[in-house]
Order: structure tokens, then sequence, then C-alpha cells
């Protein structure tokens, strides 16, 4: 009698050859490499955004400080002073991280400008000589300078609207660091935004009047 043999399984494909998996490995290795590469250069941006956070909110409450104290001066001279520098608070100016954009600084209007004007009044000179001073000076970023103002309108030979107005208001801060404090050109860009990227509600005073402001865009390094 014929003793009948269990059927056997029948090989599917063929065994990849050594070099497959050396090939996979390498693979899989370059993944994990690209990954910790992207996750420490998000770590170090945050870290470097932070730290210039830090420099900023220094420079903040030295502004403050320094202002208050001319103000106190300008007090116990008396009469003799015609017009007196405006005391620059700590909510006129604010530091703020944007994950997409960089550090942001904000300057209201009344820190650099008088109202629906673009030349820089003598007190903003100070303001920014310190800025400059104590954080640009050393910095290796790139700054975008933003002008901006409330919704209402301006029709005047010079500023035909709130284009021109924020434009040249810009310019003028990004031409006194270059022209005066020598921070290099190819670094700095100037732009006006109009009263068309409000942070507050143009429908009260209190919301104008931050909205009318100029900002300083520290975009993160890019390492490579």
């Amino acid at each position: 009698m014929a003793i009948k043999r269990s059927p056997q399984p029948e090989e599917i494909g063929k065994p990849a050859p050594g070099w497959y998996w050396n090939y996979t490995s390498m693979a899989l290795l370059l993944v994990a490499f690209f990954v910790a590469m992207i996750a420490s250069r998000v770590i170090t941006k945050r870290e470097e955004q932070l730290r210039i956070q830090q420099q900023l909110k220094a420079i903040q409450e030295k502004i403050v400080k320094q202002t208050a104290a001319r103000k106190n001066l300008e007090k116990g001279v008396g009469a003799g002073v015609e017009k007196t520098s405006p005391t620059i608070t700590g909510d006129m100016i604010s530091v703020e991280i944007d994950p997409t954009r960089g550090v942001i600084l904000r300057l209201k209007e009344s820190v650099l400008f008088e109202v629906g004007k673009a030349e820089l009044r003598e007190e903003a000179k100070n303001v920014l000589d310190m800025l400059y001073e104590d954080v640009f000076k050393d910095l290796p970023n790139n700054i975008l300078i933003e002008g901006h103002t409330d919704n209402v309108p301006i029709h005047t030979p010079q500023f035909p609207s709130n284009w021109e107005l924020s434009t040249a208001r810009a310019t003028s801060v990004a031409r006194y660091l270059i022209e005066q404090k020598g921070f290099p050109p190819r670094r700095l860009a100037a732009m006006g935004c109009g009263e068309f990227r409000p942070i507050a509600d143009n429908g009260t005073e209190e919301g104008r009047a931050k909205n009318r402001r100029v900002e300083f865009i520290i975009r993160p390094t890019v390492r490579m």
C-alpha cells in the first residue's frame, strides 16, 4: 500500500540577497540622522529666539527707566524747557515670539513719531541707539522693519494714503540704523503694511493706538 506524503509548502519568492539588508540598514540610519538633525535645528531655533527675547525684554526695561529719569530731569529744569519729551512706559514697547516669523519687537507710534508724520523724534533716536548698541549690533540675524497704521484715512500731498505713511515710517527707521549706526543694509528690510494688519480693534481709540506701531521682526538664523 502506497504511503501518502503530506504536501510540502511551496516557497514564495526568493531570499533577499545580502546586499539588500545592508542597503536597508543604511537607509534607516540616514532617515534617523536627518530626523535628529531637523529636531536639533528646531531646538536651536527656539533657544535662539528665547535668548533674543530676553535681550529685548532687558532693553525694554532699560528704555523705560532711562526715559523716566530724563522726564524727571526735565521737570527739575523747570520753565526753561519749552517742550519735554514724553515718558515711555512699558505698554509702549512689547516683545513676543512668533513661531513662524521670529522675535517681534513692537514700538507704539508715540515712541517714534508725531501723529501723521514720518520724521523720527529726537527721543526716538535715543531709543534706536539703545536698541542698536544693546541688541542689534551683535545679532547675525536679518531684521524686517514693518510700519503699521490704524484705519483712519490720511490724505496729504506727502501721504496720499496709509500705505505711504507706513512705508515712510519703516524706511525712516531703517535709514537711521544704516546711516547713523552702520547696520549692514543687506540684513535689513523695510515695508509698509498700512492699516491692513491690525492687532487690535480699530473701533476704539485704545485699539487704534495699538495698531499705530513699528515692528522689528528678527528672523531666526539658518544653520546648515
